[in-house]
This record gives structure tokens, sequence and C-alpha cells, in this order.
């Protein structure tokens, strides 16, 4: 597929600001440095990331307190009432 096409196809579409840069120079001689190059570089947090506030810690520890309470309660079924504390 051309580049071009795809990248006014696959790419403008999410990246609507995105420009694509081809460089290469055919006097250079060709070594591991000074090959033609064929990519794409994104940063997807800039453009995929959603900032979401973070829960406080009060409501963390009782979210935690609540589920070690909930577990000890089915422990307590599993075993009958049984209890191990003397």
């Amino acid at each position: 597929q051309d580049v071009q096409a795809y990248f006014n196809t696959e790419v403008l579409p999410h990246v609507p600001d995105a420009i694509w840069a081809y460089e290469f120079n055919p006097k250079k001689a060709v070594n591991a440095q000074n090959r033609e190059r064929l990519g794409a570089e994104f940063m997807f947090t800039r453009y995929f990331y959603e900032y979401h506030e973070l829960e406080s810690t009060d409501s963390l520890y009782k979210a935690l307190v609540d589920a070690g309470s909930e577990s000890m309660q089915k422990l307590t079924v599993l075993l009958g009432g049984v209890s191990s504390a003397k």
C-alpha cells in the first residue's frame, strides 16, 4: 500500500495534526546509520491517556477493611463456626 494513502486512512483520522516526514540522503554511503527507514513514532499517552482522579486513602482503607471482614465471615461459615482463638 502507498505510504501516503495509509497515512491518510489509518493515522490522520485518529491524530489530525500528525505529520509524515521522509528523510533519506542518497549521497551518503549505505551503512548501519544511513539506511532508508520507514516507520512511525506515536506518543500513545498524549493521544489516548485519560486522567482519572485517584480514590482517597480513606475510601481505599474502608474497602480493604470491608473485604477483610467479609473474608473472615465467609471463612467462619466455611469452617462451621469453629474459632481457633483461645
